[in-house]
């Protein structure tokens, strides 16, 4: 079963993604923050990391940066809400850094899938 960490600091939000995937046949693992996400991919790699860019402590860029320079086969979704800080795009930033694709929060279901079947096939 294909696994997803998802990694974002609103407890709500990882819920919700959760509720999104689960019943598609993925197996799904959290992480509430950058330094978590990574513990967790690198004690059991997923196949796709779904990472929030604002998050206290260590950020997505960080987490993005770190994994795919450890990981050449990494695939990582960057999620955002506030999308740009001042004049940087923060979604296009985690592109430059190595996310495969970008999401801008609010999306809805069909919106995750689309992009989360792109980059892995449901069990």
């Amino acid at each position: 079963m294909p696994r997803i960490l998802i990694v974002d600091d609103e407890p709500m939000l990882r819920t919700t993604m959760r509720r999104m995937l689960a019943p598609t046949g993925y197996e799904i693992e959290e992480a509430e923050d950058g330094h978590e996400a990574l513990k967790r991919y690198r004690e059991n790699p997923a196949e796709l990391i779904i990472c929030d860019v604002f998050m206290p402590e260590k950020d997505g860029l960080e987490v993005i940066r770190s994994l795919t320079a450890e990981y050449e086969s990494v695939k990582v979704i960057a999620i955002s809400g506030g999308g740009f800080n001042g004049e940087m795009d923060l979604l296009s930033a985690a592109r430059h850094f190595g996310a495969a694709a970008i999401l801008y929060k609010p999306f809805d279901q069909a919106d995750l899938l689309t992009i989360v079947n792109q980059f892995i096939v449901p069990a």
